[in-house]
């Protein structure tokens, strides 16, 4: 879910994990337009690539209003 993310770093072994993922995979789920950019850089068909969406925020905004009617915050020490 989140194909073509680049940190343009390849001395972290993360980034070569990313990088050889995408490159092996049938179908890319990307999270953003820039994400998109980086494997069509990269020689990834159009095809492969779906824009799914950030599902970190997704998931955020989502359970944003139980978090906030849970008031944790109230009950901490």
């Amino acid at each position: 879910m989140e194909a073509g993310l680049r940190s343009f770093d390849r001395t972290m072994p993360e980034e070569i994990n990313r990088l050889v993922t995408d490159a092996l995979s049938d179908l890319l789920f990307t999270p953003s337009e820039d994400a998109d950019e980086n494997l069509l850089r990269e020689g990834i068909p159009t095809d492969k690539i779906k824009r799914v969406g950030n599902i970190m925020i997704d998931t955020l905004v989502g359970n944003l209003d139980q978090a906030r009617k849970r008031r944790a915050w109230k009950n901490s020490v």
